[in-house]
């Protein structure tokens, strides 16, 4: 009997396309890229080796992915012209974040919020505010105007917020996350790397605030200290407030999809937290 294939939403893949390759991961794949996956215990995926898109597409077909949501990482070589050229080329296949940088100024950031999310086919934005050339904190000030406009506007925020390599740790810290859900209650706010390592502080933020999803990746899987917590959560009171994704290329569609049908969530659960619960966030209905 030919094994049923599960429809899945992969919420941060970033694809060997254009500026893309040029960031830190593809260009240090043999290096920095290979020791991050070393240490979540996967490995380095041969489309983004070979920096080949058929091959990332096959990849995807392989395992049900049938939209990847794209990121850009301002302040690297990314660049959120290729999010419109990648939608062209590549119909149906990816959903777009558009990267803000709120150091360039709010009178800019405002206006590529317009450019590529309100005139564009961007569905929100994307904000890595740890690692910019002045690392912030979630609650600054100086993204209020930013917040405000995508509450206004209503299309989420895609903030990377826990995970590997950040400047100071107690720039994830918690309650920062929660002071901005308060403060913009009609904002949605999509957590990339699941607050890690502050795992059952960004669930209980997640449980208690509407406007609050996780999207774990790849700390979500049985080699990660504390993955366990994500699993619990999913298969009980955030079923409908966990997303799915992989950090591609950092790890390989294969072994994140793999890692999480394995990681202890039922089938249930893995239908919601894979695509049902993206399509919602992401009003594809």
């Amino acid at each position: 009997m030919e094994e049923f294939i599960m429809k899945i939403i992969d919420f941060r893949l970033r694809p060997p396309y254009k500026r893309f390759k040029d960031v830190g991961l593809f260009v240090n794949l043999e290096t920095d890229t290979a020791e991050i996956a070393r240490k979540m215990g996967t490995d380095i995926p041969s489309s983004a080796r070979n920096l080949s898109m058929d091959e990332l597409i096959a990849e995807m077909d392989a395992l049900g992915i049938e939209k990847g949501v794209v990121p850009v990482r301002k302040g690297q070589s990314d660049n959120n012209d290729d999010l419109i050229d990648l939608l062209q080329d590549y119909p149906g296949r990816f959903i777009c974040f558009a990267g803000i940088d709120p150091l360039e100024g709010t009178e800019k950031c405002l206006a590529e919020i317009e450019k590529y999310v309100v005139e564009g086919p961007c569905v929100g934005i994307v904000m890595e505010l740890a690692f910019g050339s002045e690392p912030m904190h979630v609650d600054d000030e100086r993204v209020f105007p930013i917040y405000q406009r995508c509450q206004e506007i209503q299309v989420p925020v895609m903030l990377q917020f826990g995970g590997l390599f950040v400047p100071e740790q107690d720039l994830y810290y918690p309650n920062d996350l929660d002071r901005i859900a308060v403060r913009f209650p009609k904002l949605n706010f999509i957590i990339v790397h699941g607050g890690y390592p502050f795992i059952t502080e960004i669930c209980h933020i997640a449980l208690n605030r509407p406007n609050v999803y996780i999207s774990p990746d790849c700390y979500a899987i049985d080699t990660i200290p504390g993955y366990q917590d994500y699993v619990t959560a999913a298969n009980g009171s955030l079923r409908d407030k966990i997303v799915f994704g992989t950090a591609y290329p950092i790890n390989s569609l294969e072994s994140i999809v793999e890692g999480w049908k394995k990681n202890g969530m039922t089938e249930e659960t893995l239908e919601d937290v894979m695509y049902n619960n993206a399509v919602r966030l992401l009003g594809l209905e």
